[in-house]
Order: C-alpha cells, then structure tokens, then sequence
C-alpha cells in the first residue's frame, strides 16, 4: 500500500467531516462555498482511492477513509459547540450609593437573533449543558443548526424589535404618571446586551434601584441564568437596592390581552362555533425534574385563559389546550379533533411567547398548517402576546408590586 497516498487520502477525508458540520451550520450566504468545498474533496479522494491503491486496498482505504470523516465531523463539532464571541462587560464605577435614590428598569426577556446566528443556539446549548438539562446529542447538534436556519429562510425573526417597542410603551406609561426620569435598560438572555451589561450600565449610570423587570411567562431555566448573570455583579455590596419581579404566569391583565385580541376578530355572534387553540411551549419531561415551575406555571395561565373565554361566551368544548413541543396533546392533533367537532372557523395563540419570534412565526404556525382541516374553516394566527397596551399593563403591575414590596433600603454605602 502507498503510505503517503493513503495519507493524503485519510487527511482530505478528515476535511470533508469538519466541511460538513460548517455546512451544516453556515450562513446562508456561505452554504456554495462549502458545498462545492465538499464535493471537490470527495472527487479528489475518490480519484486517489480507486487510481493509485490497487484494488484489495481500497476497501481498507474507504473503511480508513470513513473513520477519519468522523474524526474530522467530531472536531468540527466540537469547534462549532465552543465557539464565543466575546462579551464587552462595562467596568463597574466605584461611587457613593444613596438609597432611595434614582431607579433604574432592566427590562429582561428571552431575546432571539433577528438573523440567523450560530452563536446565539451555542449559547444555548452551553446553558443546558452547565444546568445538565438534557436537549441532544453532541454529535447531532449541527443538524439542528441546518433546521433553524431554514426556519429563518422564509424571514427575519422580529423579537427583539418587538421588545424594543414592548420597553418604550412600557417608559411611556410611566412618563404619563410623572416619573419621566425613570430609566429602562434593555436585556436579552439570548442576545445582546445581557442582564448583567444592561444592570451594570444602569449602575454606572447612577441608578441606586434597579429593578429587574422579568418579561417571561413562568419560572424557569432562563429566569434562572439572567438572575444568576446580575446577582454575580454583586451590586448589592456596592449598596444598590436590587428588586425582582416575578414572571407573568398569575396576570390577569395579561389573560384579558387574550380575549381582547380574540373580540376584536370574532363577532359576538360567531363565538359559539368559533375553536380556540392555546399552544404551550412545552418542555422534556427531564427538564421538569429541573424546572417544575416551568409547566406548572404554563398550565396555571392557560386554564385561566380558559375560563375567561369560557366565561365571555365561548364554548367550553371549543377552547383548547396544546403544546408546540414535548408534549401531547400536540397542537396539529388539537387542530384537527376541533375541525372534526364543527367548529365554523379557529383562532390560535403561542401563548408563552411574549414576542413573535421564530417559535411563533414559524414553529407553531407550521404545526396547525399540518393538520387535515376543511378549507371552509379558516383559521387565524394572533401569534405571540406583543405589544398589546394590556400586556404592557401587566408588565408595569409587575414591576410596581415588586417595588411595593420590596425594604426601603435607605442606608448609605461608599464603595
């Protein structure tokens, strides 16, 4: 056998698996580039394999072949997994701390790349990792890449936007009760800036309160790390008054931003024979081991919901409940059972997103297109909760109750 030809072999075939797992995770102006890189590599080690080894080598050469493409997908993978990028943290001022003194809101919800970005799920998946929360395999991970982007194919992810306008309607608010000198700071879990930039910011920007304003539905892994981000600035021994609120699960404003979104496409008369869906999240069963509050908290807003619709003149058997993963009943399933029940037309809500993102402008959507549904019923997407002034209530009741609440905290402290 020709040592140095099956070497060359076994190294282009090394650079196939790592090509592969950034085709699978490159942006989508990148996905020719390493397509073509792949298959020029496949092409050269295929022509070395069958003209310079002769013919009982091959078979060993391919096997030799195979095991360094998944040598070389392994070291790609694990490159993709720990790729950063690197986090600009404001340096923390060293100045007197007066308490009450002026507030500052860290306006803190799940964030999402308005573009695709690889980064952003690897953050992700880091998170499970370090709470050992389990998602997939290491190795099937590029794949998952290779869906989301897909997903943002068909068009931009609006979240962050949404919450950029969600924060400036919730500044207003508080504008029109007189306190205009109040600041909001916004802060992202899965993009930028972090809780922590945005609560270190605040401080040096003279803020002796911060609250930290939690815009999420339930208690969960999330809430977890974005307190753990701003807890390990320590502000506290710097003597700020930190202030938490508590997710939005128990809102009845923000139940009533349901039903309120629904009257105004459904007519009085029509609510009888209208099918209404309410899709969870949803989480693995592993997961609630970790996080019940997860669940238990969707549940709990969901049946309230429930009844409110119920209550305004909906019919019970056609106000639903469904989860967009993890869980059964699953919404396509939900869809098709209220269609075959007669309902005359359906409305459906993500109704644990706080803003439209790729779980609701995709995921869910996808679910219900799936379902077998006579075209005479028309279905209609109210999507995720946005900016709806009840939602924005229901957000500054959070924050004045955690406020309420919370000791005065008058002391002076000099770092």
């Amino acid at each position: 056998m020709d040592w140095a030809i099956l070497t060359v072999a076994l190294i282009l075939a090394l650079c196939v698996g790592m090509a592969l797992v950034a085709l699978l995770s490159c942006k989508v102006s990148n996905i020719v580039i390493f397509l073509v890189g792949i298959i020029a590599l496949l092409i050269a080690d295929t022509y070395l394999v069958l003209i310079y080894l002769q013919p009982g080598e091959r078979s060993i050469a391919t096997f030799l072949c195979l095991m360094a493409g998944l040598l070389g997908y392994s070291i790609g993978t694990w490159h993709l997994l720990h790729m950063d990028r690197r986090r600009e943290m404001p340096k923390l001022q060293d100045r007197p701390v007066s308490n009450p003194g002026s507030l500052a809101v860290v306006y803190f919800s799940h964030g999402e790349s308005e573009e695709y970005d690889q980064l952003a799920w690897v953050h992700q998946f880091r998170e499970f990792d370090h709470q050992g929360l389990k998602f997939m395999p290491r190795l099937v991970r590029p794949f998952f890449f290779t869906v989301l982007r897909s997903k943002y194919m068909k068009g931009r992810s609006r979240h962050c936007s949404i919450h950029a306008r969600m924060m400036q309607n919730l500044a207003e608010e508080y504008r029109k009760e007189g306190k205009g000198e109040l600041k909001f700071y916004l802060s992202f879990l899965d993009a930028e800036p972090r809780p922590d930039v945005a609560a270190a910011q605040a401080y040096n920007e003279g803020a002796s309160t911060i609250v930290v304003a939690k815009v999420f539905l339930t208690d969960s892994n999330h809430t977890a790390e974005g307190d753990g981000l701003v807890k390990g600035l320590r502000l506290e021994d710097r003597g700020v008054r930190m202030i938490y609120t508590e997710p939005l699960w128990d809102s009845a404003l923000l139940r009533r931003s349901f039903l309120e979104k629904a009257n105004q496409v459904i007519a009085p008369a029509a609510k009888a024979t209208t099918g209404v869906l309410l899709v969870g999240h949803g989480q693995p069963e592993e997961w609630d081991l970790e996080f019940p509050t997860e669940t238990e908290h969707e549940n709990l807003f969901r049946e309230g919901v429930l009844r409110d619709f119920v209550q305004d003149g909906y019919k019970r058997e056609n106000v639903r409940l469904a989860w967009m993963a993890f869980k059964e009943p699953n919404t396509t399933q939900v869809v098709e059972e209220m269609a075959a029940s007669g309902v005359k037309n359906m409305i459906f809500f993500s109704a644990a997103i706080s803003a439209d993102g790729i779980h609701s402008q995709s995921d869910i959507p996808e679910l219900v297109e799936k379902a077998k549904v006579s075209k005479g019923i028309e279905i209609v997407d109210l999507g995720a909760w946005n900016d709806h002034p009840l939602v924005i209530a229901a957000i500054k009741q959070k924050i004045d109750q955690a406020m309420a609440k919370a000791p005065s905290g008058k002391s002076e402290h000099r770092t």
